[in-house]
């Protein structure tokens, strides 16, 4: 991702230790992964605050791509290509939410030993890691940070990684390509040709 598509062999060298990491990480701690897949039963009133929040951040993107295109909603099968674009998608979010809630989460509570504060390094390392998409980092950065928050409350990473898929698809459906280049971030990010 981060590396010229010139050194793609180097890069899929370097992420080989990453994924090590976090593998070993986990086999160290089978309880910390298997309890990833095992939602908290919480008020329903939570679920209804994510609900709330996921929405208004789904409209707020949308208002934004209707500003920018009034016509957006009159493109042809727009309804079934954003679903098949969000079905495809959720393998993405699903390795992302487990990296970032799974791994990076608990870790970075275990160094700070502030759930507040992982959960605002989370969002700002996550935002961070999508340099220099100037649409992807800031909503990477409130996105992750509201994915922590609301992992902790529930431990439900299901309806995170459904959630990471729709606001990542709209983001590249209602926003202009211009401004995210397909969702390019890195060297990627530059290179980009429509």
């Amino acid at each position: 991702i981060w590396l010229s598509e010139s050194v793609l062999p180097l890069s899929c060298l370097l992420a080989i230790p990453a994924v090590f990491l976090v593998l070993n990480h986990w086999r160290e701690n089978p309880e910390k992964f298997k309890n990833l897949w095992k939602p908290d039963k919480c008020g329903k009133y939570f679920y209804v605050l994510f609900v709330i929040a996921f929405a208004g951040f789904w409209r707020l993107i949308a208002i934004v791509g209707e500003v920018w295109n009034p016509q957006f909603w009159s493109r042809p099968q727009l309804l079934q290509k954003f679903a098949i674009s969000v079905l495809l998608y959720t393998g993405n979010a699903l390795w992302q939410q487990v990296i970032v809630n799974g791994y990076f989460l608990p870790r970075l509570e275990e160094g700070l030993k502030n759930e507040k504060k992982a959960i605002f390094t989370l969002g700002l390392l996550f935002g961070l890691v999508h340099i220099p998409n100037p649409v992807l980092m800031p909503i990477t950065m409130i996105g992750g940070m509201l994915s922590a928050y609301s992992f902790k409350r529930t431990n439900n990473i299901y309806i995170l990684i459904a959630a990471h898929a729709i606001l990542a698809v709209s983001a590249m459906y209602f926003l202009p390509e211009s401004w995210h280049h397909h969702l390019r971030i890195g060297p990627g990010f530059f290179h980009y040709i429509p």
